[in-house]
Formats: structure tokens, C-alpha cells, sequence
């Protein structure tokens, strides 16, 4: 069974290289307003109105061969259901 690290503290930091690669993944399904890495944390900021479910889901589909998992946060949003920023606290997944 695949366990997943969901404390930040315990997942690998993110490096440069795996981060331009994530952001090219979360860029092709999602218009975003900005991309940053915080403490090893990729962290999207969305652009609103757009379709957030099947994107999200394409977005887990293309970290799955890095064995990543990402998690969603919507606050704030006008538009209630809808992602508005994507922080991937990205979990290896292990087999």
C-alpha cells in the first residue's frame, strides 16, 4: 500500500530543476497568476474564473510518474467550489 507524507516538514524539499517541471505540468491545465517556491513548497496562484476540477485532475495525473500528490486551497473565493491557489505540500508517494 502507498503511503504518503502529508507533513511539510517531513517531505523532500522541492529542487529548482523538479520545480520549473511542476510548474510546466500545473501551466499547461491552469492560467496562473503566479508561481513560487517557498521553503521547498510550490505554490500557484490561480486566475479566476476558469475550470478547476478536470484540470486539477490532469495535474495529478502528470506528477504521477515524479510520485508526487499535490493538495488544493480555496479562501477567499467569490465563486465557492473553485480552487484559487494550487500548494502543492508535495508528498512522495511510497511503494
Amino acid at each position: 500500500m502507498a503511503k504518503e507524507s502529508a507533513n511539510p516538514s517531513e517531505s523532500p524539499a522541492i529542487l529548482q530543476s523538479d520545480f520549473e517541471q511542476i510548474t510546466r505540468i500545473v501551466s499547461a491545465q491552469f492560467q496562473t497568476d503566479d508561481a513560487l517556491l517557498e521553503h521547498g513548497i510550490p505554490t500557484y496562484y490561480l486566475k479566476q474564473p476558469q475550470e478547476t476540477k478536470q484540470a486539477f485532475l490532469k495535474v495529478l495525473k502528470g506528477l504521477e510518474p515524479m510520485k508526487l500528490r499535490m493538495f488544493s486551497a480555496s479562501a477567499g473565493s467569490s465563486n465557492p467550489g473553485s480552487i484559487i491557489m494550487l500548494c502543492l505540500v508535495l508528498g512522495h508517494v511510497e511503494m
